[in-house]
């Protein structure tokens, strides 16, 4: 293990060949620290495997430390004392905070300094990191009874190169690093392009650029040496990284995990700012990362793409959102320091940009997984949309999406025949569709909606339908192919018949979708025997249906974890609709279970069986500010001590809700357990406004 040793100053590092603890005891000030190491060239840098000492300082052991700090206790020592370990941890690079160790007792440091105090730790040129040894010196204390040095002058320390045999390592580019299986040792070197952060803004990675990609690199040690455009070169393993307890859901939906190098050691840097290569940037839709599987391994590489940046302020956190054009298609910038980390965004607010993001990572729910950006650099240019290209937006956003690739059944597809933008100046873009076979398919103007319907075929029809984007004297027309197939019957057992079935019996069961269900991929059906949760292999399946669609699915009956405290939850698994024969068809609403309250749902015993049954019930939905969070909860108006939690993994899965906060309403309400608990949660079906409407939760759909 080689070793360098320094001395920290406010100007210059000085260098001396190792260091020891010895008998000269004084108040550190830049005068004497300049004194100590007159004779030393400001440049030296030695390195030595010895074990000779310039003996500057006469140290005590960390033993001791803890042992002085304890009788000192909260007022602290009257003088200060000069100790000398080893860096464990770097825990908060921004004070410098870290824990020394002798290798069996440990320090805490509650902020480190140069030696004359002038520069806080981030602003030191060098610094020491974990596996260093280093001679602090500063007065001890307790803090809530435990031992720590509370400010502490670095005096000395020694970089203590970690050992890592250089020659594991094969030498690549960034781009052949990213095509690496995991566990591969590479070497790269590259420009920092961005630093991400933790809670309590600490450094915890670097994104490194050369000219053929990028790639995210994780580790605190790393992130706090450097800074954005130095140039590094590194040692590291090449990793995929999902979150662990999402590792399940990544896996059911082939995300394989954010692509990175981890166990990162810094080999060189030059501390210069370069700017960093973006030739090989790719120019894109936010759209159409947001449309990439998840299974195309694009996570840490850097796109350039042109967006609107929105900011909004939540309770205890700040969200900043990097959205294509139509306002509203992308994702939240990822943040573990609650949005902090971005508020270089804010100037950015409500424009629209030139932008360099990555996708972060994906967040892998029951649902879906969904990509979390992060921004690299934003290029504020006076953005003007060429209303030239207004036809081409609105066949991207509204023209082109509306559409299925095949229909067995009658859809009575309403379109949107009409596009605007006040964001871009859009007035009013007209959308029409022609139907190559209006034998097979047709649009026809329904009380002024233009109203798609299929017709009945003995043989599969493919059809192609054009759709034309017309604003003002210019036009743009697409074309794509919709399959018109015979029709297929809604047919499968009642879901009566299906709740009673054994378990684990594969069936197909005909029911109405209802609604959506919450932090799982699926949605309720129900007919006039009962309501039965749907749990469906991936989130594209919910977005074929809507509530009022007539369908036949296909799955297995289960309790989802049952435990000895409760018997689960019971749903159709892994399901697949197999018929959709849409409809508007009226909900069954009969089969709601009257006369009970949000306190009798609180009670319901977790070991009967409940999850199969929806409440009409009077509540009051409540958004709760946690200070980091927010939890949505409904509340009994006639005893407002009890409250009903809702199964969410997030308040914002029930925004549509968020206007009647604080109305006492009657809600539809199905309860769940999803997670084997000891009591059941709520899942909204619905809510019945004062104005007599009903609005369905379509979450998923």
């Amino acid at each position: 293990m080689k070793k360098k040793i320094l001395k920290v100053f406010a100007v210059t590092i000085f260098t001396a060949s190792l260091f020891s603890c010895g008998t000269n005891h004084n108040t550190p000030s830049a005068s004497s620290s300049l004194e100590a190491s007159s004779s030393l060239d400001s440049n030296e840098s030695t390195t030595s495997e010895s074990s000779s000492s310039s003996e500057n300082y006469e140290c005590i052991s960390i033993e001791r430390a803890i042992q002085l700090a304890k009788e000192a206790g909260e007022d602290g020592t009257s003088e200060s004392y000069y100790v000398r370990g080893t860096i464990k941890t770097v825990s908060n690079p921004t004070y410098g905070k870290m824990i020394i160790t002798d290798g069996t007792n440990e320090l805490s440091v509650y902020g480190t300094y140069s030696s004359d105090g002038s520069l806080r730790y981030p602003e030191l040129e060098d610094k020491p990191v974990a596996g260093d040894e280093v001679v602090l010196y500063g007065k001890l204390k307790t803090f809530k009874d435990s031992p720590e040095m509370g400010q502490g002058y670095i005096m000395e320390f020694v970089h203590n190169t970690p050992d890592i045999d250089i020659n594991d390592y094969q030498k690549v580019s960034v781009l052949e690093a990213r095509n690496k299986e995991e566990g591969a040792k590479v070497k790269l070197t590259g420009v920092v392009a961005s630093i991400t952060y933790a809670n309590g803004l600490i450094p915890n990675g670097l994104y490194l650029v050369d000219n053929t990609s990028s790639i995210y690199v994780y580790g605190r040690d790393i992130a706090g040496q450097v800074k954005v455009g130095n140039t590094i070169t590194i040692a590291g393993e090449k990793d995929y990284y999902v979150l662990e307890k999402e590792q399940a859901n990544a896996e059911k939906f082939n995300y394989k995990g954010a692509n990175q190098i981890a166990n990162p050691v810094l080999l060189e840097n030059d501390k210069q700012v370069s700017s960093w290569d973006k030739s090989w940037v790719e120019e894109v839709y936010v759209k159409s990362i947001m449309e990439t599987p998840f299974e195309s391994d694009i996570t840490t590489k850097i796109f350039k793409t042109t967006a609107l940046i929105k900011k909004a302020e939540g309770s205890g956190f700040t969200n900043y959102y990097i959205d294509d054009l139509d306002g509203k298609t992308g994702t939240y910038a990822y943040s573990q320091a609650n949005g902090n980390d971005y508020s270089w965004l804010d100037e950015f607010d409500g424009k629209i940009c030139t932008v360099y993001f990555a996708a972060h990572n994906a967040k892998a729910s029951a649902a879906s997984c969904v990509y979390r950006f992060v921004p690299i650099e934003v290029i504020d240019e006076n953005y003007q949309f060429d209303l030239a290209y207004a036809c081409d937006y609105a066949l991207r956003f509204f023209g082109k999406d509306q559409f299925e690739t095949e229909y067995s059944n009658d859809p009575a597809l309403k379109l949107i025949s009409s596009v605007s933008s006040e964001l871009l100046g859009i007035d009013k873009v007209e959308l029409s569709f022609t139907s190559s076979n209006t034998n097979a398919l047709e649009f026809v103007v329904e009380e002024g909606v233009v109203t798609m319907h299929t017709k009945e075929v003995s043989v599969k029809t493919d059809v192609e339908v054009t759709i034309k984007a017309t604003y003002k004297s210019s036009y743009v027309t697409h074309k794509i192919t919709i399959s018109v197939l015979p029709e297929q019957k809604v047919e499968g057992m009642s879901i009566q018949e299906a709740i009673s079935v054994t378990d684990g019996t594969e069936i197909t069961v005909k029911g109405i979708v209802l609604s959506s269900l919450v932090n799982q991929s699926g949605f309720y059906i129900i007919d006039e025997t009962g309501v039965i949760a749907v749990r469906t292999k991936d989130k594209e399946t919910d977005k074929t249906v809507k509530p009022g669609d007539l369908v036949s699915v296909k799955g297995t009956k289960k309790h989802i974890k049952p435990t000895d405290k409760c018997v689960g939850q019971i749903a159709l698994d892994s399901a697949e609709v197999l018929v959709n024969a849409y409809g508007e068809n009226k909900i069954p609403t009969s089969v709601y279970k009257l006369g009970e309250t949000i306190t009798s749902l609180y009670n319901l015993d977790p070991l009967e069986d409940h999850t199969t049954e929806v409440f009409k019930v009077q509540a009051k939905i409540s958004f709760i500010d946690k200070g980091n969070y927010t939890t949505v909860v409904l509340v009994d108006p006639n005893n407002e001590q009890v409250s009903l939690g809702l199964y969410t993994s997030s308040s914002s899965q029930y925004n549509f809700l968020k206007d009647y906060d604080g109305q006492v309403l009657t809600y539809n309400v199905a309860v769940c357990n999803w997670n084997g608990k000891n009591y059941y949660r709520g899942c909204i079906v619905s809510v019945e406004t004062s104005e007599g409407a009903t609005i369905y939760n379509q979450l998923n759909f």
